[in-house]
């Protein structure tokens, strides 16, 4: 479990470094940063390949480990779901409102996630 945790904690610090960089980007407005949007998108992929790695040592572990995968499960979901929406939010000329709140709440429920599974993780559950 060690093994996960650590797994977990790494993609956590990415997702804070994601929401750092997502945080910039949105107060600077269209055209986005180019930089900074390749940093954004970069540090996204490294989010998902996070929850993947850490999804694949849940897996070979046993016993004591549903509510932790339901979390990440729950939080990789929402991190695809993230990254599409930003992807489309990418592609627009112009920022639409909708897309940014969607934006940020697939985010928190995506913090919900990885909060939740590195609790349960340590606990055993």
């Amino acid at each position: 479990m060690a093994s996960v945790l650590f797994s977990l904690i790494t993609a956590g610090i990415f997702f804070v470094l994601v929401s750092f960089t997502g945080a910039r980007m949105g107060k600077g407005g269209k055209p986005y940063n180019t930089g900074l949007s390749a940093a954004h998108k970069i540090l996204s992929i490294l989010v998902i390949a996070g929850l993947i790695v850490s999804a694949y040592k849940l897996h070979g572990v046993a016993g004591g480990k549903l509510y932790s995968m339901i979390a990440l499960h729950a939080a990789a979901a929402a991190a695809l779901v993230n990254i599409i929406i930003g992807a489309v939010l990418s592609a627009r000329k112009s920022d639409g409102p909708g897309l940014i709140a969607a934006h940020k709440i697939f985010t928190a429920i995506s913090a919900a996630g990885f909060l939740a599974a590195i609790v349960f993780v340590s606990v055993k559950m």
